[in-house]
């Protein structure tokens, strides 16, 4: 792959219930010690997050998809999210990255956006973007900032466009480097190699970001259920291949109920289903996923045939809708299509939270531990199973903390030998840390609670 981009580093200030919280990723490549070319990707990059419920993990997630719109130059969240830490009046979200062009030359870029409320949605008050070479004696040097409603680098004579599209952008809620209207602007007047950076972020980096949360299971994109085909293959309206985006298809699919695609994403729909029903059977033996077809339907605006179709669970000689699965069985095949992606493409991104949810505590072990030793992509996840500490490297294993002001931290001078799922235990009991890593819980207290509530109407 030409252009590699992955997460270094992450900076989030007062975003849900985080004052202030920083984490790192793992990602390692091998180089030409005399060329400086990229020869390939050392190790899967996994990071995962563990701690008590309302310490921040989601925080995380939800940054990320914030990161995701702001690239994108999409409309913000609303303000009903509140994603901003209750009586702050800013948030500031900080992301480092690893940006690999042309299989040569590495760039170390930062981009940070600080955010507001306006009246309805989040806005951009400030963004930077800056980037630095990987080379020695290479200086940081500023791409675009925007600062006091002003971006640098547009030219006078686009002045007029400027503010037009400006006060859009602003009512729009979008980020004002990465808005596509403010880019045709200055686009024009950047340098190549500061032109390349941003189009990795965007077209790279941001459409194969892939933020899956909680409250998503039973819904999945239809970009992974009608995925990518091989060059040979032809479908109608399907011609992508293994290194294109993984979000050209927006749409989701609730596939807890019939749904209907077009005529011609059938066959792509079933060869998914194939792939999928691979890894399914060795996690849930015996079970895979088919197709049921109820009919053709034509659209009479576009002529167009659409099919009306449900997906079946089948084991031994039983064939139930998918929706009456379990809650765990159903969270693995909403995941499974996105972690075929990290599995496979060095720029899949994938963001799940509570991966482990419903999923026997076993199994997980399993899943992570193939994932790590041979995936190409960036996953990170939050989690309260705690098997992932004894199948992952301590350095993938970040922790939240009852501090606000420095929410997340890692294990230090752990031994692969020790077993970090005691050591964390150990922590969580008699404070081992520099921080405190759980907010104390009494056994005697719960119990008198519960005895209360059983008192309250009798």
């Amino acid at each position: 792959m030409d252009t590699v981009v992955r997460i270094n580093k992450v900076e989030i200030q007062n975003i849900k219930n985080v004052r202030y919280g920083k984490f790192e990723g793992n990602y390692s490549y091998d180089v030409y010690s005399l060329e400086n070319e990229v020869i390939e990707t050392k190790q899967a990059d996994m990071l995962g997050f563990y701690g008590q419920n309302g310490s921040g993990k989601t925080a995380v997630v939800e940054s990320l998809a914030l990161l995701k719109q702001l690239l994108n130059g999409e409309f913000l969240p609303s303000v009903e999210q509140r994603l901003i830490y209750s009586g702050e009046k800013k948030a500031s979200l900080s992301v480092q990255f690893t940006i690999i062009l042309n299989n040569r030359r590495i760039y170390t870029t930062n981009y940070q956006a600080i955010l507001v409320y306006s009246d309805l949605y989040m806005g951009v008050l400030e963004e930077k973007l800056t980037f630095k070479q990987n080379i020695k004696g290479s200086r940081p040097k500023s791409i675009l900032q925007y600062k006091e409603q002003v971006l640098s680098k547009v030219p006078l004579q686009k002045e007029k466009d400027w503010v037009k599209a400006h006060t859009i952008a602003i009512y729009q809620g979008n980020s004002m480097i990465f808005n596509r209207k403010l880019q045709s602007m200055y686009f024009p007047t950047l340098p190549l190699v500061e032109a390349e950076i941003i189009q990795a972020l965007q077209d790279v980096f941001a459409k194969n970001l892939l933020i899956i949360p909680n409250e998503h299971t039973g819904v999945v994109g239809k970009h992974l259920l009608i995925p990518t085909v091989e060059p040979d293959m032809k479908y109608e309206s399907i011609d992508l291949n293994e290194n294109q985006d993984l979000n050209e298809k927006q749409e989701n699919i609730n596939i807890l109920k019939p749904f209907i695609i077009k005529e011609t994403e059938i066959s792509a729909l079933k060869q998914t289903l194939e792939i999928n029903n691979m890894i399914l059977g060795r996690l849930i033996p015996n079970l895979h996923i088919e197709l049921l077809e109820y009919g053709l339907e034509k659209d009479e605006r576009s002529s167009v045939y659409n099919a009306r179709v449900e997906l079946l669970s089948c084991k031994d000689d039983r064939r139930l809708p998918l929706r009456v699965e379990s809650a765990g069985t159903l969270k693995i095949f909403s995941v499974i299509s996105a972690l075929i992606a990290f599995y496979k493409q060095e720029n899949a991104c994938v963001v799940i939270d509570e991966l482990d949810a419903g999923i026997f505590e076993y199994l997980l072990g399993e899943i992570l531990e193939s994932l790590q030793s041979e995936a190409k992509g960036q996953l990170i996840f939050t989690s309260h199973n705690l098997r992932a500490l004894e199948v992952l490297p301590i350095k993938n294993i970040w922790f939240t903390t009852v501090n606000a002001h420095n929410r997340y931290t890692q294990m230090k001078y752990v031994r692969e030998v020790n077993n970090t799922r005691n050591r964390y235990y150990e922590a969580i009991q008699v404070d081992g840390l520099p921080e405190k890593l759980y907010v104390n819980t009494d056994i005697s207290s719960i119990k008198r609670a519960f005895r209360k509530a059983g008192r309250v109407n009798d």
